[in-house]
């Protein structure tokens, strides 16, 4: 979704123009509105997203992102060797956008996005992992599996940036926990020229083996 075109220069957490805490700050606001759906709310500013997600879980009517949906993130349980399963690496521009993915379990990438997680999804004859990242956070925020076709017809009023987004796929969310880069960077793409898998692209496929040092990673944290 929405591709960052410098996305061959990592932001490293100790160069970069943001302090550790405006990235912690960046990536939560749309973790806060998971759990209070309101933009003003600032009690719970300096817990992660796992945090977050867990007092969701405890707390009553505390979120619009329904509660069974909730309960179901990071489980304790996965299958850490999916056969035959892809991996893609998913950035956005907005953490806005990452929230309602969360909310309506539906993502949109550009035309070109699309028509590559399309051809990887083959009527769900393998599983697709898709893996998050809001370009300059710092880390990986969740993972999710692409559950259906692209629909190239259907335009969702959800975006930042309605206008320029067509279609949509539907996800099942599965982690939604901040995984900074330093935990990934020395996962290197074979298939990105040896870069680490937080220089990639929107889309950037991972290979099998390397997708599985995700998950297991993303598991773990």
């Amino acid at each position: 979704f929405q591709e960052d075109n410098s996305a061959n220069s990592e932001l490293e957490s100790s160069s970069n123009s943001h302090s550790n805490q405006n990235n912690s700050s960046y990536i939560n606001s749309y973790a806060s509105k998971l759990i209070n759906n309101n933009n003003n709310n600032n009690n719970n500013n300096n817990k992660s997203v796992a945090s977050k997600t867990e007092i969701a879980k405890s707390q009553t009517n505390s979120a619009q992102i329904d509660k069974n949906s909730l309960k179901s993130l990071n489980p304790s349980v996965f299958d850490l060797n999916p056969k035959k399963a892809r991996f893609f690496v998913i950035k956005s521009y907005s953490e806005d956008d990452v929230y309602h993915s969360i909310k309506h379990n539906v993502w949109c990438s550009t035309e070109k996005g699309n028509n590559r997680l399309n051809q990887a999804y083959d009527n769900g004859q393998m599983p697709i992992y898709l893996f998050f990242s809001v370009n300059g956070s710092g880390l990986f925020c969740g993972m999710a599996q692409m559950i259906s076709p692209v629909d190239y017809n259907k335009i969702i009023d959800l975006w930042s940036q309605n206008n320029k987004w067509r279609g949509c796929f539907e996800l099942n969310w599965i982690y939604v926990k901040d995984v900074p880069n330093g935990a990934l960077r020395n996962i290197r793409l074979e298939n990105n020229e040896n870069k680490p898998v937080t220089n990639s692209r929107d889309t950037q496929e991972i290979p099998y083996d390397k997708g599985k040092q995700m998950l297991k990673i993303f598991n773990n944290y």
